[in-house]
């Protein structure tokens, strides 16, 4: 692993997943320390939702919980975005750490047996050539030394690209029926 790390660190050095300035290990320099606000202790582990914004009254989920760093705007946003589009991979590491914290805070790891990532579509590959649910499943994996399956879930219909739909709404529609489990899981 140490021969990866250093291959990964030479073509992906240690820059601020902020401003990009050099720095000697992944994550913000002094000047974006903070700049990012972790999600609060008092987050809803079902909807993800601070306590007094929880929306689990309205809704039904068809999973038990999940665990989140940070909320999906502002630098935290910018900084996946940045990974998923334009190739910036020493964002995956520092990001990898705070979702694999979360991952431990909310569940702890004796109760996950396995680790797998959401497909992405055909056309998505092709575009970027990689899936970023993979690269940060299997980032989560390495560090909560927890097994991963790539093959797990399948994409079995296409549909529209998730970061462009603006409602919780329009996001649950648009993945329903899509995926299929492939192994007998609990």
């Amino acid at each position: 692993m140490k021969f990866f790390d250093a291959v990964f660190e030479f073509l992906y050095p240690p820059k601020c997943i902020i401003c990009e300035k050099l720095i000697p290990d992944y994550g913000y320099c002094d000047d974006c320390k903070g700049k990012i606000t972790p999600i609060s202790e008092h987050q809803c582990s079902q909807c993800g939702l601070d306590d007094k914004n929880c929306e689990c009254k309205k809704r039904i989920y068809h999973f038990d919980a999940i665990a989140a760093p940070y909320f999906n705007e502002g630098y935290a946003q910018q900084g996946v975005y940045d990974l998923k589009f334009s190739r910036k991979f020493y964002c995956l590491r520092p990001f990898g750490k705070e979702m694999a914290r979360a991952v431990k805070k909310n569940f702890g790891i004796e109760n996950i047996d396995l680790i797998c990532c959401v497909p992405a579509k055909p056309e998505s590959m092709y575009k970027r050539g990689f899936n970023q649910s993979d690269v940060f499943a299997r980032e989560i994996s390495n560090i909560l030394k927890i097994e991963y399956d790539k093959n797990l879930v399948k994409l079995i219909a296409s549909r529209k690209t998730q970061h462009r739909l603006k409602t919780i709404e329009d996001r649950f529609a648009n993945v329903r029926n899509n995926y299929a489990v492939y192994k007998n899981v609990k």
